[in-house]
């Protein structure tokens, strides 16, 4: 199982998400960790505060 990254940090989980190619059911490309609701909302966080200290070009914003 592959395990997400969050904060530069790897994380596992108890459960997995496995990846299927829609045109062969029998090939499976990868198995993942399936994120917590707290492992979610803790990279959400994450990404919001990273967000907030960009300059504001960097966020799409004109200048």
């Amino acid at each position: 199982m592959n395990p997400n990254s969050v904060n530069s940090n790897w994380v596992g989980s108890t459960r997995t998400l496995i990846d299927v190619n829609p045109s062969d059911l029998d090939d499976v490309a990868g198995r993942y960790a399936e994120a917590s609701t707290e492992q979610a909302a803790y990279a959400r966080v994450l990404h919001t505060v990273k967000t907030a200290s960009c300059s504001p070009n960097l966020q799409g914003n004109p200048s």
